[in-house]
């Protein structure tokens, strides 16, 4: 099983567990009510908050958060128990979940709402159901209600609406779930990546507005750049945002005195993209030149 480079209590993990060769592993009733009562045992006897699940035909989801007890533990115990009674109910022997597990460690709020989100619709997506309401072996219907339920509903609800009454938070909970497009969610890192350069971007239009200036105003990019940078933006992030040339933004830096305290790292990096960047220049240059000849 693949597991978290480093455990880190108190942080979320969503667990991804398929059947061995995508084989349906809960496809009886049964079978799921089953799994669903070794799950509520689990945290009893290992505690850790189950904030979400949902359980297919040949795979679940969960959305985990960790205690004190590794991730790797929990999990050996609750896919051993489900093993052995898969194998006990079908009369069978061997392995059945994959021996690829992934856990990924949840550390962006906004990412999180994505994956409560898919993890909700999951059943949608795979057009077993055309509301998630009605599908019911995941934690949603639970979350809608006031029935108890081993989930931990109330550490969910601080996460997603801090300072919230319980219906306003599952209010929040069912506009996270409807705002979903039924599409597999991006990975956590490009969820950020596409976070961070649309803060920047709307900071520098910001900058623009108050500074009444064009966008590739030499003043305005003076004073964007030494902005982001102590914002803790990196020079690629940087660069991206203003659409400018490696070049200039390396001459940039140097008039604002500021290009001796960027790490070494980005000069590097910015050298490579001048060498892209003329390379594909000149490129460009021959094959317009080229097609100027043939129509001569």
């Amino acid at each position: 099983m693949r597991y978290p480079r480093s455990y880190k209590p108190g942080h979320i993990y969503h667990i991804i567990q398929r059947g061995n060769n995508h084989e349906f592993i809960f496809d009886a009733d049964a079978e799921k009510r089953h799994f669903l009562s070794i799950l509520q045992k689990i945290i009893s006897e290992m505690p850790c908050q189950i904030l979400h699940y949902v359980i297919m035909n040949n795979h679940y989801h969960l959305l985990i958060q960790m205690q004190d007890i590794p991730l790797h533990k929990i999990m050996q115990r609750v896919n051993l128990r489900y093993t052995l009674y898969y194998n006990r109910q079908n009369h069978r022997t061997g392995t059945v979940f994959s021996k690829v597990m992934v856990a990924i460690d949840v550390n962006d709020l906004g990412y999180l709402h994505t994956l409560i989100a898919y993890i909700a619709n999951n059943p949608v997506r795979a057009e077993i159901v055309s509301d998630p309401k009605a599908y019911h072996w995941s934690a949603h219907n639970n979350l809608l209600t006031n029935r108890r339920s081993f989930i931990a509903k109330d550490q969910l609800y601080a996460l997603i609406a801090p300072d919230s009454a319980p219906k306003d938070a599952q209010t929040k909970y069912r506009q996270i779930v409807d705002a979903h497009n039924h599409t597999k969610p991006i990975s956590q890192a490009t969820y950020i990546r596409n976070k961070r350069s649309a803060e920047l971007r709307s900071i520098f239009e910001k900058l623009k507005q108050l500074s009444n200036q064009c966008e590739n105003d030499p003043e305005l990019i003076r004073e964007f750049i030494p902005m982001a940078l102590d914002s803790g933006y990196t020079i690629n992030e940087i660069m991206h945002t203003i659409r400018i040339p490696p070049r200039t933004l390396k001459r940039i830096l140097a008039r604002c005195r500021i290009w001796d305290a960027v790490p070494n790292s980005a000069h590097h990096f910015l050298a490579k993209l001048h060498v892209d960047f003329e390379s594909q220049s000149t490129e460009a240059s021959t094959e317009a030149s080229t097609q100027a000849s043939r129509r001569i």
